[in-house]
């Protein structure tokens, strides 16, 4: 059952981070949001989580929002624990995961988490989130301009 929900939230994952989002994807991230309730947990509105999760990869509009935001950075790290990928400052990927994702966007996710599990230098579990979020912007931003 765990292997199926983090398969789904690949999927998911790899939505978030696609360069121009769809209504569809804002209603993925919304859904996840409810079903974990991390933002409410974290006192930040469905309208912050949701710009969090919907925006572009310009770094720095992401660096702002979670600026004024840093509890976002809370939600990332609740989120993440949700759907079993990460456990405080431990990014937890089941190698054998990536051979039955069949969408190529969770894949692609899936390499960049696995990329991005040694640039978590800090110890506090929201601090490592943010980390991790932030270097698969990254990833996926070099991939785009790899194909420009």
């Amino acid at each position: 059952m765990a292997s199926i929900v983090v398969i789904l939230f690949l999927i998911f994952l790899g939505a978030h981070f696609q360069i121009s989002q769809c209504d569809g994807d804002i209603l993925k991230a919304e859904l996840l949001l409810r079903l974990s309730g991390c933002h409410e947990k974290e006192g930040v509105s469905m309208e912050v989580a949701l710009e969090h999760s919907s925006m572009d990869l310009n770094l720095t509009h992401y660096h702002e929002l979670v600026e004024k935001n840093p509890k976002i950075k809370c939600v990332m790290s609740c989120t993440f624990k949700f759907m079993n990928l990460m456990d405080g400052c431990s990014v937890i990927l089941d190698s054998k995961l990536k051979h039955l994702v069949n969408n190529e966007s969770a894949k692609k996710t899936f390499i960049a988490l696995e990329n991005c599990e040694s640039s978590i230098t800090e110890t506090d579990p929201c601090e490592c989130a943010y980390q991790v979020d932030t270097c698969v912007r990254k990833e996926f931003k070099k991939e785009k301009e790899n194909k420009e």
